[in-house]
């Protein structure tokens, strides 16, 4: 959202809403899923780290949606 980690720059409402939304349940997936690295993180534990991205590189209303779904 802040426009560090996308191309061209694009920050806020400029990323379009679909990558946004997609951003967002990737990262979920990712942290719920077990890794050769790491286990699988539990539900709150996924919700924690992505809430303290909501602002940098999570869209806070696509972060809210997911925590009323999950």
């Amino acid at each position: 959202m802040d426009g560090t980690g996308y191309p061209l720059g694009l920050k806020d409402n400029q990323i379009r809403r679909e990558t946004r939304i997609c951003t967002v349940r990737d990262y979920y997936d990712a942290l719920r899923s077990d890794r050769p690295y790491r286990a699988a993180m539990s539900r709150a534990e996924a919700l924690a780290i992505i809430a303290a991205n909501v602002g940098s590189a999570i869209d806070g209303d696509c972060y809210e949606a997911l925590h009323q779904l999950v």
